[in-house]
């Protein structure tokens, strides 16, 4: 019997599963080999709206295994998708373990090799206050009615697991209930205003308050757009916007330890003698209770990691790997490093205030397809989309075409960076190509002094 299913251990059937899954490869290994594995496993709901109706629905049941095949200073790693039922689940797994330990005795060292030597056992479990789906969605569709455009957009909920466990006996559990919803209020030929909404508490004031705003926007994009020139336009960008902008320098290393060491990080000059704004501060947070409180590895993550303060580089993210290379303390970041649960503290602009800042240029919504321009000034190009309006005389105008500016973010968060809303907006991660991500953020929008529009 395993000693997972005594009195005691895991209720939950799936954390039982998963203890059995652990007992199990403990009795594959061989010779001096050890393990460290990661669960990743969901139960959702999933609803796909088209016109204000439901197109698709259906519920997802996945469970995920990635097993980190260990001896000596050699490791190899694969995954397979399992069933959660152990009777079921073990000739996958002893096929996997089977092709890991052919594989392994052709890898060389790994001098960077991450193996956690805890034995503790931790459990965190956020409480599901989450209402009914079909009592969600009902009202969903209920308020798409009485809309003047076309609703098409995602809902996804339910339970997120993640779980790490060791050869030795580490044992890490997460879970969470969240949701995400992402509509788009179509007015026809590719004009749409969108709303981004998610977390693991639904708010229905918030829902409301986002609706109406992305209705007017709708209502505007019906009048004749203008063509921007190129130039040097005063903009306010909403949350979503500053998420894509930290997003795309995340991938790129901004936030990285590795990336600060090898020279490659859009960031360096912030680390060495410059700074941003004193408008500016950002850390990354699991007390947000968006991601787990350890990675992939099993290595504890803190409840904050201070990446800016006032605009001065604190910190950057450091994974294990990088830990262990340059001999410095992890933060428990994964092995890219970028920011999964990150918040920007807010400013003293009000909401009802944006426009009349602005005066004389653009309202942002949403950016779209960013890139990193120019590595060593931080510089971002992407293209304005949906939701973009010129403004005048302090009030929003008529609608913008798609423009492309190109700008540095060193910039847009320095020198002209003109303030911050009080008003901060929860962003969750919405991608769901394999399974459903966790992760998001908490930003305010801004508004910039000059956004370099380019074409």
């Amino acid at each position: 019997m395993s000693k997972f299913s005594e009195p005691g251990r895991a209720k939950d059937t799936v954390q039982a599963w998963f203890h059995d899954v652990v007992d199990y490869l403990t009795d594959l290994l061989q010779r001096e080999q050890a393990f460290t594995c990661r669960l990743t496993a969901e139960d959702s709901d999933s609803v796909r709206f088209n016109d204000g109706k439901i197109r698709q629905c259906g519920k997802i049941a996945q469970r995920n295994l990635r097993v980190q095949l260990i001896e000596g200073n050699r490791q190899v790693a694969g995954s397979v998708d399992l069933v959660g039922s152990i009777s079921q689940d073990r000739f996958p797994l002893r096929q996997l373990v089977g092709e890991l330990s052919a594989h392994l005795e052709e890898v060389p060292d790994d001098p960077h090799l991450v193996f956690p030597d805890s034995v503790e056992s931790t459990e965190d479990r956020e409480a599901n206050r989450l209402p009914p789906s079909p009592e969600l969605v009902s009202d969903i569709l209920d308020r798409a009615t009485k809309s003047h455009a076309e609703w098409v957009g995602h809902y996804m909920a339910g339970r997120v697991v993640e779980a790490v466990a060791t050869s030795i006996g580490l044992r890490r559990w997460y879970e969470t209930n969240t949701y995400h919803l992402e509509l788009s209020l179509c007015v026809g030929e590719d004009r749409a205003a969108k709303v981004h909404l998610g977390g693991s508490q639904w708010d229905q004031g918030s829902f409301e308050r986002r609706i109406q705003r992305a209705e007017q926007h709708a209502q505007r994009l019906r009048e004749k757009h203008s063509t921007l020139e190129p130039g040097r336009y005063r903009a306010y960008i909403a949350p979503v916007g500053w998420k894509m902008i930290m997003q795309t320098l995340g991938y790129r290393g901004a936030f990285s330890q590795l990336a600060l060491r090898n020279g490659t990080s859009p960031f360096a000059s912030l680390h060495r003698d410059q700074s941003l704004s004193k408008e500016f501060s950002m850390q990354e947070s699991t007390r947000l209770g968006w991601i787990a409180p350890f990675n992939s590895e099993g290595l504890r993550r803190p409840p904050q990691v201070l990446l800016f303060d006032e605009g001065q580089a604190c910190s950057t993210l450091v994974s294990g790997r990088s830990s262990a290379e340059f001999n410095v303390p992890t933060t428990g970041a994964e092995t890219l490093e970028m920011p999964q649960s990150f918040e920007i503290s807010g400013g003293n602009l009000e909401h009802e205030e944006l426009a009349k800042r602005v005066g004389d240029g653009l309202w942002l919504e949403n950016l779209h397809y960013l890139n990193l321009s120019d590595r060593a000034s931080a510089s971002v190009t992407g293209l304005t989309r949906f939701a973009a309006f010129r403004v005048r005389n302090g009030e929003i105008a008529e609608p913008i075409e798609v423009a492309r500016f190109d700008d540095s973010v060193l910039g847009l968060l320095g020198e002209r960076l003109i303030g911050l809303t009080t008003d901060r907006e929860q962003i969750s991660d919405g991608r769901s190509y394999t399974r459903r991500s966790l992760g998001g953020a908490l930003l305010p929008g801004g508004i910039v002094e000059e956004l370099r529009i380019v074409s």
